[in-house]
């Protein structure tokens, strides 16, 4: 060893040499060649064997490798310290400098073209006189402990770690050894592509009291803000953190609100591409929040995509939540969750809003509310999880999806929820699990329902509805104890459950749009009070409501309960027949329900025309034995010979009370709109009807025929209180008339 210019110098006598003895840096790389220069350039791992043999130290030269180490003897190689070479005077180019610092190893060379590089204490040094000192290092690939961090629980990582961070702008990894590293403020991600990686995460089943030097790489925050914070005013494209533990709180020490914070507040732009894989997280009141600090702006209020993999988050609030904003598509697959907000109603599990959401393969145990998902616009999956032990009101919410979404199948075992599943105005979708439906639309009522096992908790109170296409499965009866149906028609209806003419009401609104219907129904407390209501709208669909009043006297009621059909204006089209199922849990008994409903909301636009079948009311003892129902044999049975509707040739209506003498029932021989003959007067070359009666079944645009009235000549309006009809074309005779249309005769007589 000889000293030179103040600087200790290492020295060997292997290898070529100036004539002064020493091995000047070009020297150097002559003697190692091609292949050792670029070793020397990216971390010197190739002077193991191309010197000899020197008293090992740890190098961090190569972070990814964590402890590795290099032996290196070369009369160029310069034995430093940070500190003597922030206060060397006269810095040599052509020597390697290696500084010995525990955890901050590594090779520097002497930049004298470079006067403007800042000093980040990890990669770039700047000593007293100016000079910058260059770390040589793996492009990209950074150590925290080279920046300072000691990682030993105790002292204050924060700025070590950020320098870190800061000191790769155009993307990188930055790597954590073994240890605790305590932050007491947030970290800022400020560029895209930056990678937190460590060495391994800890299991976190029991609450994490270890934080010291020895345990896999760990990160505990001792603030109340953000451990990680990613704001869309840095727009992030590509982000990611793995093999590492993040934890806050602890004996002493503060609790931090979020784990990754992504801020949605001030003016920014939109992030994508987050991946969080084989990472742990404790304690914080939320692992990943996606929140605004202040009011938003910008051209996104989301962000995504977010992929959180094979992690595990124990023993915080929430493991995600969606306090502002939504996630343009979020997947979590293949974690474990479990003690997330058990304890306090109102936290939970994941509750977020979000587009193109996949929950898969995950286990959630012992927690409240695994899984709330709000909002969703596009594709939905909940499937192939595994639910244990957990508590609040379902192991799996939806609200407001509109689809598609496919749910199941999940295993649940030893929950302790109000439901499995619970749907809130969801539009179509499929749910293989059993379900509590409210205001969903367009569900397969028999997916996943399987009775027998009477999955559905008959024990809370709260209200039923759904909202399905109408199909053949609901002209089966329930298992109901009492039932109310009849028949008030003007119209006779093609629905996909029959292809003949089916007893139906036509209607326009005007003023609230309210139509009502009384029922004198026996309902028992406790029981279930069912209502199916079959409906089409022939305009712009919108959302229909439905008011349920038990015994209901025209002043008060004593239970009432209303029912918005949301989201059914997107789920149904025009022309499209739906069966409403609404369904109230009674208080006290009662001896009637009356029914408000209005095809289309409350007070529509006048003018809306709409079709439906008189509703059918119900009682049940179970929730599980509730059904959509369709009493078919109610709707086409008459006790006489239609009187309202269009009808074809060929179609039958049905007696409903065949007696001995009488009928079987009736068959249309001419097809057209069923009507009670009408005599009235009729004037040659006139286009108008008069001195008619039983008019009020007459529409505009009727096709109508009689004496005197040329062929195909259709209604141009109806004056009921004048008792006159407006044709399209002049009468061809004058004097009395009777107008028909459909003609019904009897077929199949009843004997004695």
């Amino acid at each position: 060893m000889e000293e030179r210019n103040g600087q200790m110098i290492q020295g060997n006598t292997e290898g070529p040499t100036e004539a002064s003895g020493r091995l000047s840096r070009r020297s150097l790389l002559a003697y190692i060649g091609v292949a050792g220069a670029a070793a020397v350039t990216s971390g010197w791992p190739a002077a193991r064997t191309a010197f000899g043999q020197s008293p090992p130290v740890t190098d961090y030269s190569n972070p990814m490798s964590g402890s590795s180490e290099m032996t290196l003897a070369c009369s160029s190689i310069c034995v430093t310290t940070i500190a003597e070479l922030r206060v060397l005077t006269a810095p040599d180019p052509d020597i390697v400098y290696y500084v010995k610092d525990t955890g901050q190893e590594g090779h520097f060379t002497f930049d004298a073209a470079d006067t403007v590089s800042a000093d980040n204490m990890g990669t770039i040094l700047v000593s007293t006189s100016g000079d910058r000192f260059k770390r040589s290092f793996v492009a990209g690939v950074v150590h925290v402990k080279w920046f300072g961090a000691k990682g030993d629980g105790t002292t204050d990582d924060t700025a070590s770690i950020q320098a870190a961070m800061d000191s790769i702008p155009h993307g990188g990894t930055v790597f954590f050894a073994e240890g605790t590293y305590r932050t007491t403020s947030r970290l800022i991600v400020r560029c895209s592509n930056i990678t937190l990686s460590g060495n391994g995460n800890r299991n976190i089943q029991t609450p994490i009291t270890l934080f010291d030097s020895k345990v896999p790489a760990t990160l505990h925050a001792d603030h109340t803000g953000d451990c990680v914070w990613l704001s869309h005013t840095n727009p992030i494209n590509g982000f990611k953190a793995s093999g590492l533990t993040f934890a806050t709180g602890g004996s002493g020490r503060l609790k931090a609100k979020r784990c990754f914070g992504f801020d949605l507040g001030g003016s920014g732009q939109f992030s994508r591409d987050i991946l969080c894989e084989k990472i742990s997280v404790q304690g914080f009141e939320t692992a990943f929040d996606l929140y605004a600090s202040s009011a938003s702006s910008g051209s996104e209020a989301s962000m995504g995509v977010i992929r959180i993999i094979q992690s595990s988050t124990m023993h915080n609030n929430w493991i995600a939540k969606t306090s502002f904003g939504h996630w343009n598509s979020f997947i979590y697959e293949l974690n474990e969750g479990g003690q997330n907000g058990y304890s306090e109603p109102g936290q939970g599990g994941i509750h977020i809003e979000g587009h193109n959401v996949s929950i898969c393969h995950n286990v959630l145990e012992g927690q409240r509310d695994p899984i709330k998902v709000s909002n969703s616009y596009r594709g939905l999956v909940i499937k192939n999880n595994y639910f244990e032990a957990n508590v609040g009101n379902a192991c799996i919410e939806v609200w407001g999806s509109r689809g598609p979404f496919d749910i199941g199948e999940n295993f649940y075992y030893g929950t302790m929820t109000s439901h499995r599943v619970y749907l809130f105005a969801t539009a179509p979708g499929r749910c293989s699990d059993p379900y509590w439906p409210q205001h969903t639309n367009k569900m397969d009522f028999t997916t996943g329902m399987v009775m027998s096992e009477r999955l559905l908790n008959n024990s809370v109170s709260i209200t039923y509805s759904r909202s399905d296409c109408l199909q053949p499965a609901f002209i089966d009866p329930p298992a109901y104890q009492s039932v109310s149906a009849t028949v008030s028609y003007n119209h006779a209806s093609r629905t996909p459950v029959h292809e003949t003419g089916l007893l139906s009401r036509t209607g326009v609104t005007s003023g609230t749009g309210i139509v009502t219907d009384l029922r004198n129904i026996q309902i028992d407390a406790g029981k279930w009070v069912v209502v199916c209501w079959t409906l089409k709208q022939n305009s712009t669909p919108a959302e229909p409501y439905l008011n349920i009043r038990l015994n209901d006297n025209g002043m008060s009621a004593q239970q009432i309960e209303d029912f918005n059909v949301y989201g059914y204006g997107d789920a149904f089209r025009n022309g499209q027949w739906a069966t409403i199922t609404a369904a109230i849990k009674a208080g006290q008994s009662a001896s009637n329900a009356m029914l408000y409903y209005y095809p289309f909301g409350i007070s529509p636009a006048s003018g809306l025309e709409f079709e439906y079948f008189s509703p059918v009311v119900y009682t049940v003892d179970d929730v599980n034995d509730i059904r959509p129902y369709f009493p078919l044999q109610t709707y086409r049975t008459l006790t006489s010979a239609p009187e309202y509707g269009v009808w074809r040739t060929g179609e039958q209506i049905l007696n409903r009370s065949p007696a001995g003498g009488g009928y079987v029932g009736w068959v249309c021989t001419e097809g057209g709109k069923a009507h009670t003959a009408s005599i009235g007067t009729l004037t040659l070359g006139s286009n108008q009807i008069t001195g008619l009666t039983n008019i009020s079944a007459w529409m505009v645009g009727d096709e109508i025929k009689g004496q005197g009235i040329p062929a195909a000549a259709k209604i141009t309006a109806v004056n009921p209180g004048l008792g006159a009809l407006s044709i399209d074309a002049a009468a061809t005779a004058s004097g009395s008339i009777s107008l028909f249309d459909a003609m019904f005769k009897p077929f199949g007589g009843v004997t004695n």
